[in-house]
Protein backbone atom coordinates (compact mmCIF):
# COMPACT_ATOMS: atom_id res chain seq x y z
CA UNK A 1 0.00 0.00 0.00
CA UNK A 2 1.29 3.57 -0.87
CA UNK A 3 1.67 5.96 1.69
CA UNK A 4 -1.29 8.22 -0.31
CA UNK A 5 -3.39 5.24 -0.08
CA UNK A 6 -2.33 4.96 3.80
CA UNK A 7 -3.26 8.43 4.26
CA UNK A 8 -6.43 8.26 2.88
CA UNK A 9 -7.33 4.86 4.55
CA UNK A 10 -6.71 6.22 7.73
CA UNK A 11 -8.12 9.40 7.37
CA UNK A 12 -11.49 7.60 5.53
CA UNK A 13 -11.57 5.24 9.06
CA UNK A 14 -11.39 8.84 11.32
CA UNK A 15 -14.39 10.50 9.50
CA UNK A 16 -16.59 6.96 9.36
CA UNK A 17 -16.10 6.79 13.00
CA UNK A 18 -16.91 10.11 13.37
CA UNK A 19 -20.18 10.03 11.50
CA UNK A 20 -21.20 7.34 13.14
CA UNK A 21 -20.93 9.48 16.06
CA UNK A 22 -22.59 11.99 14.69
CA UNK A 23 -25.69 9.56 13.63
CA UNK A 24 -25.87 8.38 17.38
CA UNK A 25 -26.41 11.46 18.65
CA UNK A 26 -22.95 13.22 19.08
CA UNK A 27 -22.08 11.69 22.23
CA UNK A 28 -18.72 9.75 21.96
CA UNK A 29 -17.89 6.63 23.85
CA UNK A 30 -13.95 5.38 25.17
CA UNK A 31 -14.07 3.05 22.35
CA UNK A 32 -14.55 5.66 19.35
CA UNK A 33 -12.49 8.29 21.13
CA UNK A 34 -9.30 5.58 20.93
CA UNK A 35 -9.85 4.55 17.66
CA UNK A 36 -10.82 7.70 15.91
CA UNK A 37 -7.10 9.35 17.93
CA UNK A 38 -5.39 6.16 16.54
CA UNK A 39 -6.83 6.69 13.03
CA UNK A 40 -6.31 10.19 13.12
CA UNK A 41 -2.42 9.26 14.45
CA UNK A 42 -1.90 7.28 11.43
CA UNK A 43 -2.91 9.99 8.88
CA UNK A 44 -0.84 12.30 10.27
CA UNK A 45 2.31 10.16 10.21
CA UNK A 46 1.06 9.22 6.36
CA UNK A 47 0.73 12.50 5.45
CA UNK A 48 4.57 13.44 6.48
CA UNK A 49 5.54 10.48 4.54
CA UNK A 50 3.64 12.14 1.51
CA UNK A 51 5.20 15.46 1.95
CA UNK A 52 8.66 13.79 2.43
CA UNK A 53 7.84 12.15 -1.20
CA UNK A 54 6.59 14.90 -3.28
CA UNK A 55 9.70 17.07 -1.90
CA UNK A 56 11.97 14.49 -3.78
CA UNK A 57 9.76 14.49 -6.56
CA UNK A 58 9.94 18.18 -7.05
CA UNK A 59 13.58 17.88 -7.11
CA UNK A 60 13.25 15.57 -10.23
CA UNK A 61 10.59 17.61 -11.27
CA UNK A 62 13.44 20.47 -11.18
CA UNK A 63 16.38 18.77 -12.38
CA UNK A 64 14.27 17.50 -14.96
CA UNK A 65 14.00 21.11 -16.64
CA UNK A 66 15.13 22.02 -20.15
CA UNK A 67 17.50 24.17 -18.93
CA UNK A 68 19.03 21.75 -16.61
CA UNK A 69 18.97 18.42 -18.92
CA UNK A 70 20.06 17.71 -22.23
CA UNK A 71 17.76 16.39 -24.32
CA UNK A 72 17.67 12.75 -25.69
CA UNK A 73 16.22 11.07 -28.65
CA UNK A 74 12.61 9.41 -28.16
CA UNK A 75 13.33 5.62 -27.03
CA UNK A 76 12.77 3.05 -29.37
CA UNK A 77 8.78 2.94 -30.43
CA UNK A 78 7.98 5.53 -29.20
CA UNK A 79 7.65 7.42 -32.58
CA UNK A 80 6.39 10.92 -31.15
CA UNK A 81 7.97 13.22 -33.90
CA UNK A 82 9.02 16.58 -32.31
CA UNK A 83 7.85 19.41 -35.19
CA UNK A 84 5.98 22.41 -34.68
CA UNK A 85 2.16 22.38 -35.01
CA UNK A 86 0.23 25.35 -35.84
CA UNK A 87 -2.86 24.73 -34.04
CA UNK A 88 -4.74 27.24 -35.23
CA UNK A 89 -5.14 25.97 -38.98
CA UNK A 90 -6.15 22.47 -37.39
CA UNK A 91 -9.06 21.59 -39.49
CA UNK A 92 -10.09 18.06 -38.40
CA UNK A 93 -14.04 18.26 -36.07
CA UNK A 94 -13.78 17.74 -32.18
CA UNK A 95 -16.23 16.10 -30.18
CA UNK A 96 -15.22 16.08 -26.25
CA UNK A 97 -13.68 20.03 -26.83
CA UNK A 98 -15.91 22.55 -27.51
CA UNK A 99 -16.00 26.61 -27.38
CA UNK A 100 -13.93 28.92 -29.29
CA UNK A 101 -10.64 27.84 -28.18
CA UNK A 102 -11.44 23.76 -28.32
CA UNK A 103 -8.42 23.23 -30.09
CA UNK A 104 -6.71 24.61 -27.63
CA UNK A 105 -7.71 22.88 -25.24
CA UNK A 106 -7.22 19.47 -26.78
CA UNK A 107 -4.16 20.26 -27.68
CA UNK A 108 -3.27 20.74 -24.33
CA UNK A 109 -4.89 17.83 -23.18
CA UNK A 110 -3.01 16.22 -25.88
CA UNK A 111 0.28 16.69 -24.75
CA UNK A 112 -0.45 16.04 -21.37
CA UNK A 113 -1.53 12.26 -22.32
CA UNK A 114 1.58 11.79 -24.55
CA UNK A 115 3.64 12.63 -21.47
CA UNK A 116 1.69 10.87 -18.94
CA UNK A 117 0.73 7.74 -20.73
CA UNK A 118 3.73 7.79 -23.61
CA UNK A 119 6.65 8.99 -21.43
CA UNK A 120 6.94 11.57 -23.91
CA UNK A 121 9.73 13.42 -22.50
CA UNK A 122 9.60 16.63 -24.71
CA UNK A 123 5.82 16.67 -23.83
CA UNK A 124 6.38 16.22 -20.19
CA UNK A 125 8.66 19.61 -20.60
CA UNK A 126 5.92 21.41 -22.31
CA UNK A 127 3.42 20.79 -20.20
CA UNK A 128 5.92 22.09 -17.37
CA UNK A 129 6.64 25.25 -19.31
CA UNK A 130 2.86 25.76 -20.18
CA UNK A 131 1.45 24.91 -16.62
CA UNK A 132 -0.27 21.77 -17.08
CA UNK A 133 0.51 19.64 -13.61
CA UNK A 134 0.79 16.16 -12.96
CA UNK A 135 -1.20 15.24 -9.96
CA UNK A 136 -0.83 11.62 -9.06
CA UNK A 137 -3.04 9.41 -6.99
CA UNK A 138 -2.21 6.86 -4.85
CA UNK A 139 1.22 6.54 -5.54
CA UNK A 140 3.91 8.46 -6.86
CA UNK A 141 4.37 6.81 -10.40
CA UNK A 142 2.11 6.62 -13.31
CA UNK A 143 2.02 1.94 -12.94
CA UNK A 144 0.94 2.66 -9.41
CA UNK A 145 -1.88 5.04 -9.21
CA UNK A 146 -2.24 7.14 -12.79
CA UNK A 147 -2.94 10.90 -12.95
CA UNK A 148 -5.37 13.26 -12.59
CA UNK A 149 -6.50 14.38 -16.15
CA UNK A 150 -6.42 18.18 -16.21
CA UNK A 151 -8.80 20.97 -16.18
CA UNK A 152 -9.33 21.21 -19.69
CA UNK A 153 -10.10 17.02 -19.94
CA UNK A 154 -12.26 16.71 -17.16
CA UNK A 155 -14.58 19.73 -18.28
CA UNK A 156 -15.04 17.87 -21.33
CA UNK A 157 -15.72 14.69 -19.85
CA UNK A 158 -18.43 16.28 -17.73
CA UNK A 159 -19.76 17.91 -21.21
CA UNK A 160 -20.01 14.48 -22.46
CA UNK A 161 -21.02 13.25 -19.12
CA UNK A 162 -23.81 14.88 -19.46
CA UNK A 163 -24.99 14.77 -22.92
CA UNK A 164 -24.89 10.57 -23.54
CA UNK A 165 -26.02 10.22 -19.64
CA UNK A 166 -29.44 10.68 -18.99
CA UNK A 167 -29.73 10.16 -15.44
CA UNK A 168 -27.24 13.06 -14.57
CA UNK A 169 -29.16 15.25 -16.14
CA UNK A 170 -32.06 14.17 -13.66
CA UNK A 171 -30.03 13.35 -10.48
CA UNK A 172 -28.72 15.44 -7.99
CA UNK A 173 -24.68 15.39 -8.19
CA UNK A 174 -22.84 15.74 -4.89
CA UNK A 175 -19.03 16.31 -5.28
CA UNK A 176 -17.33 13.94 -2.66
CA UNK A 177 -14.29 15.03 -0.52
CA UNK A 178 -13.86 11.75 1.29
CA UNK A 179 -14.57 8.12 0.08
CA UNK A 180 -17.69 8.14 2.51
CA UNK A 181 -20.17 11.24 2.41
CA UNK A 182 -23.20 11.54 5.25
CA UNK A 183 -25.61 13.97 3.60
CA UNK A 184 -28.88 15.03 5.61
CA UNK A 185 -32.39 13.78 4.16
CA UNK A 186 -35.36 16.16 5.62
CA UNK A 187 -37.91 13.51 6.91
CA UNK A 188 -40.46 16.26 8.14
CA UNK A 189 -41.18 19.81 8.06
CA UNK A 190 -42.20 22.24 10.58
CA UNK A 191 -45.66 23.02 11.09
CA UNK A 192 -47.60 26.04 11.04
CA UNK A 193 -50.20 27.04 13.68
CA UNK A 194 -52.99 29.22 14.50
CA UNK A 195 -51.70 31.73 16.98
CA UNK A 196 -54.73 33.46 18.64
CA UNK A 197 -53.98 36.64 20.76
CA UNK A 198 -52.64 35.81 23.99
CA UNK A 199 -51.54 32.31 22.98
CA UNK A 200 -47.99 30.95 23.29
CA UNK A 201 -46.42 29.84 19.98
CA UNK A 202 -46.81 25.41 19.31
CA UNK A 203 -43.55 24.13 18.90
CA UNK A 204 -42.62 21.88 16.01
CA UNK A 205 -39.37 20.56 14.89
CA UNK A 206 -37.70 19.70 11.54
CA UNK A 207 -36.85 15.98 11.58
CA UNK A 208 -33.53 14.59 9.82
CA UNK A 209 -31.69 11.63 8.92
CA UNK A 210 -28.99 10.48 7.02
CA UNK A 211 -28.18 8.93 3.58
CA UNK A 212 -24.48 7.40 3.12
CA UNK A 213 -22.56 7.56 -0.02
CA UNK A 214 -19.58 5.41 -0.53
CA UNK A 215 -17.24 5.95 -3.35
CA UNK A 216 -16.77 3.09 -5.63
CA UNK A 217 -13.99 2.42 -8.84
CA UNK A 218 -15.26 2.42 -11.99
CA UNK A 219 -12.83 1.91 -14.63
CA UNK A 220 -12.44 1.57 -18.78
CA UNK A 221 -9.68 -0.56 -20.52
CA UNK A 222 -8.95 0.16 -24.00
CA UNK A 223 -5.73 -0.19 -26.17
CA UNK A 224 -3.95 2.60 -28.06
CA UNK A 225 -1.00 2.44 -30.99
CA UNK A 226 2.36 3.19 -29.46
CA UNK A 227 2.88 4.76 -32.90
CA UNK A 228 1.78 8.21 -32.16
CA UNK A 229 3.18 11.40 -34.17
CA UNK A 230 2.49 14.88 -32.24
CA UNK A 231 0.52 16.07 -35.08
CA UNK A 232 -1.94 13.56 -34.23
CA UNK A 233 -2.00 14.78 -30.54
CA UNK A 234 -5.49 16.54 -31.04
CA UNK A 235 -6.99 13.74 -32.58
CA UNK A 236 -5.86 11.30 -30.14
CA UNK A 237 -6.99 13.43 -26.61
CA UNK A 238 -10.65 13.73 -28.61
CA UNK A 239 -10.63 10.09 -29.35
CA UNK A 240 -9.91 8.76 -25.90
CA UNK A 241 -11.59 11.86 -24.03
CA UNK A 242 -14.91 11.17 -25.85
CA UNK A 243 -14.59 7.21 -25.81
CA UNK A 244 -14.22 7.12 -21.59
CA UNK A 245 -16.78 9.46 -20.75
CA UNK A 246 -19.27 7.81 -22.97
CA UNK A 247 -18.07 4.66 -21.31
CA UNK A 248 -19.04 6.10 -18.02
CA UNK A 249 -21.83 8.21 -19.07
CA UNK A 250 -23.78 4.99 -19.86
CA UNK A 251 -22.34 2.33 -17.08
CA UNK A 252 -23.69 5.26 -14.64
CA UNK A 253 -27.43 5.31 -16.08
CA UNK A 254 -26.63 1.07 -16.13
CA UNK A 255 -26.34 1.20 -12.35
CA UNK A 256 -28.79 4.12 -11.72
CA UNK A 257 -31.59 2.28 -13.37
CA UNK A 258 -30.95 -1.10 -13.97
CA UNK A 259 -28.75 -1.92 -11.28
CA UNK A 260 -29.42 -4.97 -9.28
CA UNK A 261 -27.38 -4.49 -6.00
CA UNK A 262 -25.26 -7.71 -7.25
CA UNK A 263 -21.84 -7.37 -7.64
CA UNK A 264 -21.39 -6.05 -11.48
CA UNK A 265 -23.34 -2.56 -9.93
CA UNK A 266 -21.14 -3.06 -6.66
CA UNK A 267 -24.37 -2.86 -4.38
CA UNK A 268 -26.37 0.11 -6.60
CA UNK A 269 -29.95 -0.70 -6.87
CA UNK A 270 -31.29 1.16 -9.73
CA UNK A 271 -34.97 2.92 -10.13
CA UNK A 272 -36.28 0.08 -12.18
CA UNK A 273 -35.30 -3.02 -10.14
CA UNK A 274 -36.43 -1.17 -7.01
CA UNK A 275 -39.94 -0.54 -8.10
CA UNK A 276 -40.37 -3.89 -9.96
CA UNK A 277 -39.17 -5.30 -6.87
CA UNK A 278 -41.49 -3.26 -4.12
CA UNK A 279 -45.31 -3.73 -5.92
CA UNK A 280 -46.81 -2.37 -2.76
CA UNK A 281 -45.34 0.80 -2.51
CA UNK A 282 -47.94 3.77 -3.09
CA UNK A 283 -45.59 5.15 -5.73
CA UNK A 284 -46.27 1.92 -8.26
CA UNK A 285 -49.19 3.06 -9.92
CA UNK A 286 -51.16 0.75 -11.83
CA UNK A 287 -52.24 1.66 -15.41
CA UNK A 288 -55.94 1.25 -15.68
CA UNK A 289 -57.87 -2.67 -15.96
CA UNK A 290 -56.47 -4.14 -19.36
CA UNK A 291 -54.09 -1.00 -20.41
CA UNK A 292 -51.27 -4.49 -20.70
CA UNK A 293 -49.84 -2.75 -24.17
CA UNK A 294 -47.77 0.63 -24.74
CA UNK A 295 -50.45 1.27 -27.13
CA UNK A 296 -53.45 0.87 -24.91
CA UNK A 297 -51.95 3.52 -22.40
CA UNK A 298 -54.16 6.70 -22.24
CA UNK A 299 -53.93 10.00 -20.98
CA UNK A 300 -55.94 8.91 -17.82
CA UNK A 301 -53.06 6.66 -17.40
CA UNK A 302 -50.40 9.54 -17.73
CA UNK A 303 -52.56 11.15 -15.49
CA UNK A 304 -52.87 9.00 -12.95
CA UNK A 305 -49.40 8.91 -12.45
CA UNK A 306 -48.71 12.64 -11.94
CA UNK A 307 -51.00 12.89 -9.62
CA UNK A 308 -49.46 10.01 -7.45
CA UNK A 309 -46.29 11.82 -6.62
CA UNK A 310 -46.17 13.53 -3.22
CA UNK A 311 -45.28 16.47 -2.07
CA UNK A 312 -47.14 17.73 -4.60
CA UNK A 313 -44.66 20.88 -5.53
CA UNK A 314 -42.10 17.69 -6.21
CA UNK A 315 -43.89 18.54 -9.34
CA UNK A 316 -41.89 21.94 -10.02
CA UNK A 317 -38.47 20.40 -11.72
CA UNK A 318 -40.44 17.19 -12.50
CA UNK A 319 -39.57 14.72 -15.78
CA UNK A 320 -40.99 12.04 -17.64
CA UNK A 321 -38.16 8.87 -18.09
CA UNK A 322 -39.44 6.36 -20.54
CA UNK A 323 -37.86 3.92 -23.42
CA UNK A 324 -37.78 6.10 -27.04
CA UNK A 325 -40.65 2.92 -28.01
CA UNK A 326 -42.71 4.34 -24.81
CA UNK A 327 -42.10 7.83 -26.37
CA UNK A 328 -43.39 7.04 -29.85
CA UNK A 329 -46.40 4.59 -29.12
CA UNK A 330 -47.67 6.69 -26.33
CA UNK A 331 -46.30 10.18 -26.23
CA UNK A 332 -46.14 11.23 -29.88
CA UNK A 333 -49.53 9.31 -30.98
CA UNK A 334 -50.96 11.74 -27.55
CA UNK A 335 -49.63 14.74 -29.05
CA UNK A 336 -50.14 13.96 -32.24
CA UNK A 337 -54.26 13.22 -31.59
CA UNK A 338 -54.05 16.88 -29.77
CA UNK A 339 -52.64 18.91 -32.33
CA UNK A 340 -48.93 18.24 -32.90
CA UNK A 341 -45.62 18.17 -30.57
CA UNK A 342 -45.11 20.38 -28.09
CA UNK A 343 -41.44 21.00 -26.44
CA UNK A 344 -39.71 22.93 -24.04
CA UNK A 345 -36.58 24.60 -23.88
CA UNK A 346 -33.44 22.78 -21.33
CA UNK A 347 -30.12 23.50 -20.56
CA UNK A 348 -29.79 25.25 -24.44
CA UNK A 349 -31.63 22.38 -26.07
CA UNK A 350 -34.98 21.61 -27.24
CA UNK A 351 -36.44 18.48 -25.30
CA UNK A 352 -40.18 16.96 -26.48
CA UNK A 353 -42.69 17.30 -23.36
CA UNK A 354 -45.67 16.30 -22.28
CA UNK A 355 -48.64 18.62 -20.52
CA UNK A 356 -45.69 20.98 -19.75
CA UNK A 357 -42.98 18.43 -18.47
CA UNK A 358 -40.05 17.26 -20.32
CA UNK A 359 -39.71 14.05 -21.80
CA UNK A 360 -36.48 12.10 -20.83
CA UNK A 361 -35.35 8.94 -22.98
CA UNK A 362 -33.35 5.96 -22.19
CA UNK A 363 -32.81 2.47 -24.28
CA UNK A 364 -32.39 1.09 -20.97
CA UNK A 365 -36.34 1.36 -19.78
CA UNK A 366 -38.83 -1.43 -21.30
CA UNK A 367 -39.66 -1.29 -25.46
CA UNK A 368 -42.57 -3.42 -24.42
CA UNK A 369 -44.88 -3.43 -21.45
CA UNK A 370 -44.43 -6.69 -19.30
CA UNK A 371 -47.37 -7.46 -17.44
CA UNK A 372 -46.88 -5.98 -13.36
CA UNK A 373 -43.56 -4.36 -14.64
CA UNK A 374 -42.81 -0.45 -14.69
CA UNK A 375 -43.68 1.06 -18.26
CA UNK A 376 -42.34 4.68 -17.43
CA UNK A 377 -41.58 7.23 -14.15
CA UNK A 378 -42.82 10.76 -13.47
CA UNK A 379 -41.68 12.88 -11.07
CA UNK A 380 -38.30 15.16 -9.50
CA UNK A 381 -35.46 12.80 -9.65
CA UNK A 382 -33.11 15.48 -8.23
CA UNK A 383 -35.60 15.14 -5.03
CA UNK A 384 -35.05 11.18 -5.23
CA UNK A 385 -31.78 10.58 -5.87
CA UNK A 386 -28.19 11.22 -5.74
CA UNK A 387 -24.81 10.64 -7.68
CA UNK A 388 -21.70 11.19 -5.55
CA UNK A 389 -18.72 12.24 -7.44
CA UNK A 390 -15.80 11.12 -5.38
CA UNK A 391 -13.11 12.87 -7.84
CA UNK A 392 -12.00 13.49 -11.57
CA UNK A 393 -10.62 10.94 -14.18
CA UNK A 394 -7.18 9.51 -13.77
CA UNK A 395 -5.59 7.72 -16.29
CA UNK A 396 -2.70 5.56 -16.51
CA UNK A 397 -0.97 3.15 -18.91
CA UNK A 398 0.85 0.06 -19.18
CA UNK A 399 3.03 -0.62 -22.04
CA UNK A 400 3.69 -4.10 -21.65
CA UNK A 401 -0.12 -5.58 -21.81
CA UNK A 402 -0.46 -5.49 -26.08
CA UNK A 403 3.08 -5.27 -26.26
CA UNK A 404 2.72 -8.14 -29.27
CA UNK A 405 0.56 -5.45 -30.88
CA UNK A 406 2.84 -2.17 -30.75
CA UNK A 407 0.14 -0.88 -28.22
CA UNK A 408 -0.23 0.40 -24.91
CA UNK A 409 -3.54 -0.13 -22.65
CA UNK A 410 -5.46 2.70 -21.52
CA UNK A 411 -7.02 2.52 -17.79
CA UNK A 412 -9.23 5.49 -16.99
CA UNK A 413 -10.87 5.33 -13.85
CA UNK A 414 -13.55 7.41 -12.35
CA UNK A 415 -15.39 7.21 -8.59
CA UNK A 416 -19.07 7.43 -7.37
CA UNK A 417 -22.12 6.52 -5.78
CA UNK A 418 -25.17 6.06 -6.60
CA UNK A 419 -28.27 6.22 -4.03
CA UNK A 420 -31.96 6.38 -4.52
CA UNK A 421 -33.05 7.27 -1.15
CA UNK A 422 -36.45 9.07 -1.43
CA UNK A 423 -38.97 6.59 -3.29
CA UNK A 424 -41.67 6.64 -1.18
CA UNK A 425 -43.19 3.55 1.28
CA UNK A 426 -46.36 1.69 1.45
CA UNK A 427 -48.19 4.19 3.23
CA UNK A 428 -47.02 7.30 0.76
CA UNK A 429 -45.60 8.01 -2.84
CA UNK A 430 -42.39 9.88 -3.04
CA UNK A 431 -41.67 12.17 -5.60
CA UNK A 432 -41.19 9.82 -8.45
CA UNK A 433 -43.98 7.54 -9.32
CA UNK A 434 -44.10 4.81 -11.85
CA UNK A 435 -46.75 3.49 -14.21
CA UNK A 436 -46.92 -0.23 -14.71
CA UNK A 437 -48.51 -2.97 -17.04
CA UNK A 438 -51.85 -4.53 -16.05
CA UNK A 439 -53.71 -7.45 -17.52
Amino acid sequence: MSVEEKYQAARDAAAKIKAQVEVGGGTWTDEERTAFDEHMAAAQSALADVKREKSLLLLDTEADRPEKRVAQPDPPGRGIIEQRIDVVGYRGKLTAFRGPDAVQKAYRTGRFLAASLFGHERSRAWCQEHGIEFRIMSGTVNTAGGFLVPIEMENAIIDILEDYGVMRKLMRIRPMTSDTKMIGRKTSNIIAYAMPEGNAAQASDMALDQVQLVAKDWGTLTRYSSQLSEDAVIDMADEITTDAAKAHAKKQDQCAIDGSGAATYQGIAGIEFLFNANTGWAGYVSALATHDTFAEVDAEDLGKVMGAVRPVDAKTGAAWLCSPEFKSIVFDTLQSAAGGNTQREIAGKMIDSYRGYPIFESTLLPATATTAKVMCFFGNFNLAGTIGDRKGMTVKADASRYLEYNQIAILTVMRYDINWHDLGDATLAGPVCGLIALT
